[in-house]
């Protein structure tokens, strides 16, 4: 239901998937050859050449199975030209088709599991606060602190499912990964990640001082306990 939005498609297995890998990078070579050609033509000078008929055919061809051109360069890891490519190089390249599949396997069922304990957790202390009872339970409200940072836990294992499930493409089956290295120099990056650091750290400094210093304060003290409260409230009504 969530691959196919279908309750009676079939799901292709692991196996399947990279043999259909291979034959669309064995598709996206003819492509990349393709598109070669036309981009090493030169327009003739006059009437129609031998080239021009090989421009015409190189185009018809890359209009055809142009949109593969993708998986060709999954080679680009491995070899310069991907029309150089060996039997054994195509296969490691289908193979990179496929992500760490336990990896995801557990990262998707801890975030979902996580999930559900924040669902069960809020239901349990919307339940309890709203009957007054929240205090009678200390150990749940220690099961609650430990679990302020489990929903940040979740949002990462869910960027951990999104990012590395859509390995080893930034776009699926047009641009690959290795493809789409940034031209920034390491230090300009290095730089950026210093930056970035630096002013998430003096943030969590001021969050953390300003949330201590709360603490230490400590919650206002009622000016009337419950109690009196309760018998001012009565001792007029019984006049």
């Amino acid at each position: 239901l969530i691959g196919t939005r279908s309750l009676t498609t079939e799901i292709p297995g692991i196996d399947k998937l990279e043999a259909e890998a291979k034959d669309n990078i064995r598709q996206g070579i003819k492509a990349y050859d393709a598109l070669q050609k036309i981009r090493a033509a030169k327009p003739a000078t006059s009437g129609e050449t031998s080239q021009d008929v090989a421009t015409t055919e190189a185009r018809s061809s890359f209009e055809d199975i142009g949109h593969q051109l993708g998986y060709a360069l999954l080679l680009k890891r491995y070899v310069n030209d991907p029309r150089q490519a060996t039997e054994e190089q195509i296969a490691q390249a289908a193979r990179d088709t496929i992500p760490h599949v336990p990896t995801l396997f557990w990262s998707f069922r801890i975030m979902v599991g996580l999930g559900m304990f924040f669902i069960l957790l809020t239901t349990v202390f919307f339940w309890l606060s709203a009957r007054r009872q929240l205090d009678r339970y200390p150990l749940l409200l220690r099961v609650a602190v430990f679990a302020i940072p489990l929903p940040w836990v979740a949002i990462e294992l869910g960027w951990v499912v999104a990012e590395f499930g859509r390995q080893p493409w930034i776009i699926e089956g047009v641009l690959p990964t290795a493809a789409a290295v940034s031209n920034l120099g390491a230090g300009t990056v290095l730089l950026t990640i210093l930056g970035f650091a630096a002013l998430y750290t003096v943030l969590i400094v001021i969050e953390m001082t300003l949330m201590i210093k709360a603490i230490r304060k400590g919650p206002d003290p009622d000016e009337k306990p419950e109690a009196k409260l309760i018998s001012e409230n009565l001792v007029p009504a019984a006049e």
